[in-house]
């Protein structure tokens, strides 16, 4: 199975993907950590472009071996996301999607600069506010989670959501 989650900086993706793949023993392709990887290497990444081929490189490699994924990500264009479909039908594994959003700016804001309190390097708000801005809402079937709602029920819910769809 492929698990895809897409949405905004600051909206909850990591822990669901954390309790996502702690339910399917899966691994978790994480933007941020290949990005941080990246840059402390010294590698461009224009754009994400580096980061999401080298996450689609190992998703496939996993997917092909049998093994279910998780892709933690923004995933902000339609042509993005089709790319993980198209892995998974490659690979005939199921997709699973979960679109993360937040649904208070406030909250929102608040999120982000917590972030970068705890020292975690990223997006700023100017950042998430420029994202908005080409943000391609996802069209399918997927679980919506808002990150106003406790984290504890929004990862449950896309554990339940993710497992029903295993079956």
């Amino acid at each position: 199975m492929l698990v895809l989650l897409t949405g905004l900086p600051g909206t909850g993706k990591s822990a669901i993907a954390d309790a996502v793949s702690r339910s399917l023993g899966a691994c978790v392709l994480s933007a941020d950590v290949i990005d941080a990887a990246l840059s402390t290497a010294g590698i461009a990444n224009e754009e994400g472009t580096v980061g999401y081929e080298l996450m689609k490189v190992l998703a496939s490699k996993e997917l092909d071996a049998g093994r279910s994924v998780v892709i933690d990500a923004v995933n902000p264009f339609r042509f993005v996301r089709q790319a993980y479909f198209d892995l998974a039908g490659e690979s005939h594994a199921e997709v699973s999607v979960i679109v993360t959003l937040c649904s208070d700016a406030e909250v929102h804001r608040r999120r982000v600069a917590l972030r970068h309190e705890r020292g975690e390097k990223g997006i700023d708000w100017a950042g998430v506010e420029g994202q908005i801005g080409y943000y391609e809402r996802f069209e399918g079937e997927c679980l919506v989670l808002d990150a106003v709602d406790p984290a504890d029920e929004n990862c449950s819910s896309a554990v339940e959501y993710v497992l029903g769809r295993a079956k």
